[in-house]
């Protein structure tokens, strides 16, 4: 009889763009703003560093947002790196940075006054545009639905699988001590820093941190996690470890 996949790890790879116009001028996201020269140079060293150290960084397919800093980052870390086919990388809005709404493009400080003079700034969403709630629930949507959902494909898994997995190419198989067969899966998600806190806030923080974790990450750092599914039966219990964290050794 073949054995049944208990329990998945998936190890997860979040990376954030090198430097931005807005980053270097202070200004709020926009969809068009393009890396720096020093922000090409970042990208250029994180996808070097990822390729020499494929045995720690390794991934199979990339999920990443469509703004055009963070495309580029991603096409340079690729160039290093190169996936087997489009397939195995899928542009992804839900991956953007936070919405600044009217204040895109303006100077950091406007919305950041107003901001502050809300009685619950995580709730605070500008005109046309997003709250850190917003942001930190489409977090949690696209680990369940991208992620999760889409990496253990059906709640039923054979060892034959293994042959016959179209839902993860490379994926690994392990037969531990007391016959659970686990699957790992190795996606990259390159994004913004500000997803990157939502997504610790969302999954992380509750756990280890006794506020809000701060938008913090670095340009072309990289944060590493492990997703545990106990029971792919059920998807909706799982745990969410921080494994390296706002790394820029590069």
């Amino acid at each position: 009889m073949a054995s049944s996949i208990r329990t998945m790890n998936i190890p997860l790879i979040f990376v954030r763009h090198g430097q931005s116009e807005g980053n270097a001028k202070r200004v709020c996201s926009t969809k068009e703003q393009k890396l720096t020269e020093k922000g090409i140079e970042q990208a250029e060293k994180l996808g070097k560093y990822l390729h020499d150290n494929k045995a720690k960084f390794h991934f199979d397919h990339v999920y990443t947002s469509d703004l055009d800093r963070v495309l580029l980052t991603t096409k340079t870390i690729l160039k290093y790196q190169p996936i087997e086919s489009e397939d195995q990388l899928k542009v992804m809005p839900i991956l953007r940075e936070k919405d600044p709404g009217i204040f895109a493009g303006k100077p950091r400080i406007g919305l950041k006054n107003e901001r502050a003079k809300t009685k619950a700034p995580r709730d605070h969403r500008p005109k046309d545009g997003e709250s850190w709630n917003d942001v930190k629930a489409r977090t949690i949507k696209f680990l369940i639905d991208d992620i999760i959902k889409r990496q253990c494909g059906t709640n039923n898994h054979s060892s034959s699988s293994q042959n016959n997995n179209n839902n993860s190419p490379g994926s690994k198989f392990e037969m531990t001590d007391d016959g659970t067969l686990i699957l790992y899966k190795f996606p990259l998600i390159s994004t913004s820093g500000g997803v990157i806190k939502e997504f610790i806030n969302a999954h992380v923080s509750p756990y280890i941190f006794h506020s809000d974790y701060p938008n913090c990450a670095k340009n072309c750092s990289i944060y590493t996690f492990n997703v545990n599914i106990p029971d792919v039966n059920d998807l909706t219990d799982y745990k969410v470890e921080m494994v390296l964290e706002n790394h820029v050794a590069h």
